[in-house]
């Protein structure tokens, strides 16, 4: 049986004095300096640019990049859990965290009762307000996350939360704090799902610190921290959640959490 403390200790493995610079100290503002670039599957995109494209564009462009997202070669990334998932979705209260371009929230959006998008940047969540518009979605709504208060603003009950990628890319001190704001609005017996980078991909690429790492993984992100099962159970404490599913995939280059709120 793992035992969690040691792999707690673990996680220290790549000490990094940068988890305590002044720039962490505004996370949200650190974080929003990168992700406006937002990462499609095969192409990083620069939101602005989006923007300036006229309606009828906009859709085809987007259409197009959720397509590449979800079928051939990256169906083994992304395409599978939108399959799985969207009956659990169906008549759902969804959160999406850092939601980016939308691929997630705005497809299951057709199903869900209602999608919460949460981004740090302000230009991503005009795109989607504007593709969700276009495909005449109205159970929709939209959080610009400025700092840990703003996500006060969220409802008091939830079924799923998705973060497709996001939870990662910040030391643990500033995810813990995001994660105490966002888990006690999910219902009890309501998912977590959780894409992350696993221990084994940080190891192949030679354990580089944290703040270094955004280089090999996500175009010169200022932190990217990999998660295992108990590290990330770790993050909800003191509230219990239990793991339906917690696997690696793709030659470890992700990993998958599909959790349930027990208490």
């Amino acid at each position: 049986m793992v035992n969690i403390r040691q792999r707690l200790r673990e996680a220290q493995d790549s000490p990094d004095r940068e988890a305590t610079s002044p720039k962490w100290e505004r996370p949200f503002e650190t974080l929003r300096e990168k992700w406006t670039e937002v990462p499609t599957d095969f192409v990083r995109v620069r939101v602005s640019q989006l923007l300036q494209l006229e309606d009828r564009e906009l859709l085809r462009v987007w259409e197009q990049m959720r397509e590449a997202a979800l079928t051939g070669e990256q169906f083994g990334r992304r395409g599978w859990y939108h399959m799985l998932y969207e009956p659990l979705l169906r008549g759902a209260r969804l959160i999406d965290l850092g939601s980016g371009l939308g691929m997630d929230g705005l497809s299951f959006a057709a199903g869900a009762e209602s999608v919460t998008f949460v981004d740090v940047a302000s230009e991503n969540l005009a795109l989607l307000k504007r593709i969700a518009g276009l495909k005449r979605l109205n159970n929709v709504s939209f959080i610009l996350v400025e700092h840990f208060e703003s996500l006060r603003s969220l409802g008091s009950v939830y079924d799923v939360i998705l973060a497709s990628g996001s939870l990662h890319n910040a030391p643990q001190h500033v995810i813990k704090r995001e994660v105490a704001e966002l888990a006690p609005r999910l219902k009890i017996g309501g998912r977590w799902l959780q894409l992350a980078y696993p221990k084994e991909r940080w190891e192949r690429d030679g354990r580089p610190a944290f703040s270094k790492w955004g280089e090999y993984t996500d175009g010169k992100a200022p932190w990217v921290e990999w998660y295992d099962l108990p590290k990330l159970l770790s993050m909800f404490e003191p509230l219990r959640f239990e793991p339906l599913m917690a696997f690696t995939y793709r030659d470890y280059e992700f990993n998958w959490f599909d959790l349930v709120r027990r208490t």
